[in-house]
């Protein structure tokens, strides 16, 4: 129903925890901040990785790429007042201020890389029928108060179905070494 935003969505959310994460690597003799050195963490089977986290930094991750997309496809969207509604839900799960401010950044920053994304097609392209039809279903749960994450489905990658993520990871990475 939802799987290129969902799609979209799930990208945008990884690509922020791998930003965050590049930060954790390279302190000390015992590895990165997390404890795992880089021998331990270079054959991560994709199983191990959750697929669905209902969790902030999905949460906030999709309530700012659906506004974005509400923008581009000139929804009327009073996006501070959401984005402060959205602060409140969290804070109503139990979110300390702490977290509040976290999840803020996560929004403003998840927003900046959408709109760049989101920029690269003209409205006219990206604003087909059932983009709207995803926009107006979620602004409408929004709207009542439902923040909560939509899991996104992952298509699978043609390598990763020959020869598995691993194998087509390093075949990646070998051709990019030999040009």
């Amino acid at each position: 129903m939802m799987t290129s935003t969902r799609s979209a969505a799930l990208a945008v959310t990884l690509a922020g925890l791998a930003f965050g994460l590049a930060g954790c690597g390279g302190g000390g003799a015992g590895g990165g901040m997390l404890g795992f050195s880089p021998s331990t963490t270079a054959a991560v089977s994709p199983a191990a990785i959750p697929a669905f986290a209902n969790d902030p930094q999905t949460r906030s991750t999709q309530v700012a790429w659906n506004a974005v997309r509400a923008r581009k496809c000139s929804f009327i969207l009073d996006e501070p007042a959401l984005k402060a509604s959205y602060l409140q839900w969290e804070g109503q799960l139990g979110a300390t201020p702490d977290d509040l401010q976290r999840i803020a950044s996560n929004y403003e920053n998840a927003k900046i890389a959408v709109a760049q994304r989101v920029a690269l097609k003209p409205a006219t392209e990206y604003c087909d029928a059932a983009t709207l039809k995803e926009i107006r279903a979620v602004m409408a749960r929004y709207r009542v108060g439902d923040y909560s994450a939509e899991q996104i489905e992952r298509p699978a990658v043609a390598a990763e179905q020959s020869s598995g993520p691993t194998q087509s990871a390093t075949a990646a990475l070998k051709s990019m070494s030999t040009d």
